[in-house]
């Protein structure tokens, strides 16, 4: 018996992930001062698994806290998250490590 599920991507974080990486795009300053670290943004996932109030937790600066915004903004629809066998409403976050060379 599962009292609460997660939201998750429809379809997997793997895919989650690729679409971040091929869609994410790197500011002009962030390339010029080689920066690199980790983003993390935090969201809602409501009852019909839209993201909605995506914000940023730590920051790189460069433009690329809104890019990580815009791009997670428009990925598709996920498997919004259950509790007791409800959807509801569920705060979720990710961690987007960046690297540029």
């Amino acid at each position: 018996f599962e009292i609460e599920k997660m939201p998750a991507p429809k379809r997997g974080f793997e895919n989650f992930y690729k679409y971040i990486w091929s869609h994410f795009k790197y500011s002009k300053a962030s390339l010029d001062t080689n920066i690199k670290g980790k983003i993390i943004v935090k969201f809602v996932v409501d009852e019909n698994g839209e993201i909605l109030e995506p914000k940023i937790i730590k920051g790189l600066g460069y433009g690329l806290d809104e890019e990580a915004i815009r791009v997670i903004g428009n990925y598709g629809k996920w498997i919004p998250g259950e509790k007791r066998g409800i959807k509801t409403r569920c705060y979720f976050s990710i961690p987007i490590s960046l690297v540029v060379n």
